[in-house]
C-alpha cells in the first residue's frame, strides 16, 4: 500500500527562514520525497511542523488527490514498483526503462509462481534469474542492458 502526504522537514530550513513543502511518498515501508514549488514560513506552521495555512492546503490537496488516483489506477501493478519508481511515475506519469531491474522483477514473479504452486515454471524462472545474476555479476540488471544480440555474435537477418 502506498501513501502520499504533505510534509515540512524541520531540518530543511533555508537561509530566508522558510521551508520547502514536500510530498512524502511511502511504499513498502520505504520513503522518498517529492519537492514542490511551495514554501512556508514559521507563521504558516504549527509547533509540530504541520501546515496550518488553509490556502496552501487547498492548493496542495488537489495534487495529493491526483497522486492518490494514479496510485489507485495502478492496482496490482503497484507491487512491482519501488518507492523511487513510484515517485517518478507520480511526477512524470511514466516509468523510465533504465530504472527497471529485471532480476528483482523476476524474483517477484518466482514468488507469485511459488504461491500458485507452479513449481515447473518457478524452477525455469529461477534458472534464468541465476544465469542473469551470473552474467551481470550481481542482483542488479537494468532492463535496458538486455539485448537481442546472440552471445555467439550471430546477428539476425533483417
Amino acid at each position: 500500500m502506498a501513501t502520499v502526504r504533505e510534509v515540512v522537514l524541520e531540518h530543511h530550513k533555508r537561509n530566508d527562514q522558510t521551508w520547502n513543502v514536500k510530498i512524502r511518498v511511502t511504499h513498502n515501508r520505504k520513503v522518498t520525497y517529492i519537492d514542490t514549488t511551495h514554501y512556508v514560513s514559521q507563521k504558516q506552521l504549527r509547533k509540530d511542523f504541520t501546515i496550518k495555512d488553509t490556502f496552501l492546503l487547498s492548493v496542495i490537496n488537489p495534487v495529493l488527490d491526483e497522486y492518490r488516483m494514479k496510485i489507485s489506477k495502478l492496482g496490482s501493478k503497484l507491487e512491482f514498483y519501488t518507492v523511487k519508481m513510484l515517485a517518478n511515475f507520480l511526477i512524470k506519469g511514466e516509468v523510465q526503462a533504465e530504472s527497471i531491474n529485471i532480476i528483482e522483477f523476476g524474483w517477484k514473479q518466482v514468488e507469485i509462481l511459488n504461491q500458485a504452486k507452479r513449481r515447473g515454471s518457478r524452477d525455469n524462472m529461477k534458472a534464468v534469474l541465476y544465469s542473469l545474476q551470473d552474467y551481470f555479476s550481481g542482483p542488479y540488471a537494468p532492463i535496458t542492458e538486455i539485448r537481442a544480440k546472440d552471445a555467439l555474435g550471430i546477428r539476425k537477418i533483417p
